[in-house]
């Protein structure tokens, strides 16, 4: 169940996660989500980097800023995982797909915007 339960908080955006510390029976005592991740990313290189790969994916997303996701696809740090590497390979194969829907979402949000 921890296993899970920490598969779900690396996954989670890192502005999301919480500084409530609340007790973890795994760990004996108080900790945060933010803690937890920080404890897990930590023991692993590649976990790391892997992590910052994944977290600057999801936020450049969010945050519609391409030139970021370029710049992370274009640049990956050397230790990221496999998977991940393979994961980049995939987005940059799919670039144009990519942009059109960041632009589509774009021109949506404006339109919502000017229709209000």
């Amino acid at each position: 169940m921890i296993y899970l339960l920490s598969i779900l908080l690396i996954l989670k955006n890192e502005n999301d996660l919480s500084n409530i510390k609340e007790y973890s029976n795994h760990f004996k005592k108080e900790i945060s989500q933010k803690e937890i991740v920080t404890f897990l990313i930590n023991t692993n290189i590649t976990l790391k980097a892997t992590y910052e790969c994944y977290q600057g994916i999801i936020n450049s997303l969010k945050y519609k800023d391409f030139n970021k996701f370029l710049n992370i696809i274009n640049h990956p740090n050397y230790l990221i995982s496999d998977k991940m590497k393979r994961a980049l390979i995939l987005y940059k194969e799919n670039l144009s797909i990519l942009k059109t829907l960041l632009n589509m979402t774009l021109t949506m949000e404006l339109l919502k915007e000017l229709t209000i």
